[in-house]
């Protein structure tokens, strides 16, 4: 089962689709931040190389175990992707202060601080 998860992960990172943010976006750049680099392309080839392999197996009705290098590969990357998961949270955070705090100083932005009126 760790297996799976553990290719489903670097399927994810390989797959997941671009998209179109403006230059100065925030969140943009700390998901960019977050994928670039992280998963190489030594490492696709270890993930479809192992996935050939346990196909193999399969049909012969045996089980693959994965390669150490695919583990180790895995488990560096879940690392890597805790550090920059943080990283990449606290630049959210601060895009999301920061947007808030402008919207204090641009009047009108923030709705009324009067009482609702019932009709």
């Amino acid at each position: 089962m760790r297996n799976l998860a553990a290719a489903a992960l670097i399927s994810m990172f390989l797959c997941a689709p671009a998209h179109a943010a403006p230059p100065d976006d925030p969140l943009a750049a700390a998901a960019e931040s977050f994928i670039h680099g992280l998963v190489h392309e030594r490492d696709v080839d270890l993930v479809f190389g192992y996935l050939r392999e346990a196909l193999d197996a399969a049909v012969e009705g045996r089980e693959l175990p994965p390669p150490e290098a695919l583990t180790q590969r895995v488990e560096a990357i879940g690392e890597e992707a805790k550090q920059r998961g943080a990283i990449a949270g606290r630049a959210v955070l601060d895009a999301i202060e920061r947007s808030i705090r402008d919207a204090m100083k641009t009047p009108g932005v923030l709705p009324s601080s009067r009482p609702l009126q019932r009709l």
